[in-house]
């Protein structure tokens, strides 16, 4: 019995693994959603040059300077149905 229930688990496990996606390209981005008008032209200058997220990189590293920055925090609770 606890075998079979593996097997239903593992089943249903892969089903939903299979049928779940990813945004993975920028032009997926639906512009007209996005309020702040700074993201989107960023978003557009990018686009140009790259076209998957993995290309995206932070322009910033560990041990600099960034006294010259602003900083803006936000923290962002999802809500599940």
């Amino acid at each position: 019995m606890k075998t079979g229930l593996k097997w239903v688990v593992l089943i249903i496990f892969l089903i939903f693994n299979i049928h779940t996606f990813g945004q993975l390209m920028l032009q997926d981005i639906k512009m007209e959603q996005i309020s702040q008008k700074k993201v989107r032209k960023y978003i557009g200058q990018i686009e140009t040059e790259k076209h998957l997220f993995s290309e995206i990189h932070p322009s910033c590293f560990s041990g600099q300077d960034m006294s010259s920055f602003s900083k803006n925090e936000m923290t962002f609770f999802l809500l599940y149905n």
